[in-house]
């Protein structure tokens, strides 16, 4: 070996070199640091079937939020714009039904957004994104819920039974309107919806790892 201070030929197990008296010991050479592959993310649980999942993410929920912003853009726009005599006349005579409709188209807009970030999350099997869907599932059923309570308490209607109220018209004559009010009914259908994908989506939850 060749000492590395004074470059003379030493014997190759030297410690020390015997013409410059310069230690010789060989350093450890620095360990090449092993590159570990990413890790793809594995689903911990059977694999579960997904139709209904694959109906709600292609069709079903689509439909839902397209509805959600038809009816908010109708009830805004009947509400605030509309200059139909009967109708003007109706909200005169129920001022309260224009303001909580109004109330209830935004909240429908803003339903539609978490129900469009629900979809996009189902759609990439984003963690969480059961959980966004039954929180966009309360929130619409929240909203109508609480709507139709509105509007029996302001028209004074029964819960469980068809109503008949009247008012003026602009002409001076007497409107009608049938309503079937029954927010009870409407609350029992929706939660066990809401209860089924619970369920359904709680046994799958460990295939959203994304």
């Amino acid at each position: 070996m060749i000492c590395p201070n004074c470059g003379e030929k030493i014997p190759d197990n030297s410690l020390i070199c015997p013409v410059c008296s310069v230690s010789v010991k060989k350093q450890p050479e620095p360990e090449t640091p092993v590159q570990e592959e990413p890790q793809t993310a594995v689903a911990k649980g059977p694999a579960l079937p997904m139709k209904w999942h694959k109906f709600l993410t292609l069709f079903a929920l689509w439909v839902e939020i397209l509805f959600l912003i038809i009816a908010a853009f109708l009830t805004v726009i009947i509400t605030a714009l509309s200059t139909d005599p009967d109708t003007v006349a109706y909200y005169s005579e129920y001022p309260g039904v224009k303001a909580i409709n109004l109330i209830y188209g935004i909240s429908l807009l803003g339903c539609a957004v978490l129900g469009g970030f629900a979809l996009y999350c189902l759609l990439k099997m984003k963690k969480g994104a059961p959980r966004f869907y039954i929180w966009f599932l309360v929130a619409a059923t929240s909203c109508s819920v609480i709507y139709q309570l509105l509007e029996v308490i302001i028209l004074r209607l029964p819960l469980f039974s068809t109503e008949v109220s009247y008012y003026v018209t602009s002409s001076g004559g007497e409107g009608v309107q049938v309503r079937f009010s029954s927010p009870v009914f409407a609350f029992i259908i929706l939660a066990v919806y809401i209860l089924l994908n619970y369920i359904y989506y709680r046994k799958r939850k460990h295939m959203f790892i994304y």
